[in-house]
């Protein structure tokens, strides 16, 4: 697996196509960092079974066909950004993503429970502001039939401005993980995995406008923190294609 090229299959953004999503972040950025040599395959939402299903088993939980896939040099398929981590650890342990670290579990647990508050603002801003027209058709149809309700009308029922005041107390446990070790990462001064975790879902919510990014930042009370973490990750985000 060391040699050759790798085929990151992701899902694109209107033109100029780019990286959007946190679950593909996350893998580019274990890319980046390793300097692995790789190309870009986009594929929009509604083609993405038919293109993964002949080459990878589904997903247990979620979607069964999803982005990040990997397909390795040797023409073996991989899913799900963290088993595309670990692979890609095996197969180029230096530099370390440091797997597995303390901190990477709970910085899940606390992105997962802002995730629940700021459902409305990505459900409804992802489409408007990144997709193509062919996965943007996809996308409403299909997240309406799961909230049962048009995603304007749950947009309507949640206004951002509730949904920015609501979030602004539950921000203290990601802060304080954080600012844990007082450096540049997470970690301190080590990169991990764990900083693209955070860095991906930063620039997922960075991208889907400024009304967006400055409310999140607000509501988190640490403006600094954030946009040092994106400077930081910035020589891994710099390639998006």
């Amino acid at each position: 697996m060391a040699s050759g090229t790798f085929t990151l299959i992701d899902i694109p953004t209107k033109e100029p196509r780019k990286c959007w999503s946190l679950n593909p972040w996350k893998t580019r950025m274990v890319l980046n960092y390793k300097s692995i040599d790789y190309q870009t395959e986009w594929v929009e939402y509604p083609h993405l079974q038919a293109r993964l299903e002949p080459v990878v088993a589904p997903n247990n939980n979620g979607h069964k066909f999803s982005s990040p896939a990997l397909k390795l040099p040797d023409g073996k398929y991989l899913m799900d950004s963290y088993v595309i981590a670990e692979a890609v650890e095996r197969s180029h342990p230096a530099p370390s993503l440091h797997l597995g670290n303390p901190l990477q579990q709970p910085l899940l647990d606390a992105l997962d429970k802002l995730d629940v508050i700021l459902e409305p603002v990505y459900k409804t801003r992802v489409p408007k502001v990144y997709l193509s027209e062919i996965s943007k058709e996809y996308f409403h149809r299909t997240r309406s039939e799961r909230l049962g309700m048009s995603l304007e009308q749950f947009e309507k029922e949640n206004p951002q401005s509730l949904v920015f005041k609501k979030l602004a107390p539950m921000f203290g446990a990601l802060n304080d993980l954080v600012k844990k070790n007082q450096g540049s990462f997470i970690l301190g001064e080590e990169v991990s995995y764990a900083d693209f975790i955070l860095g991906g879902w930063l620039l997922f919510y960075k991208g889907m406008g400024d009304d967006v990014w400055n409310g999140l930042l607000e509501s988190s009370g640490e403006r600094e923190l954030y946009e040092g973490i994106l400077q930081a990750l910035s020589p891994w985000t710099i390639r998006d294609n």
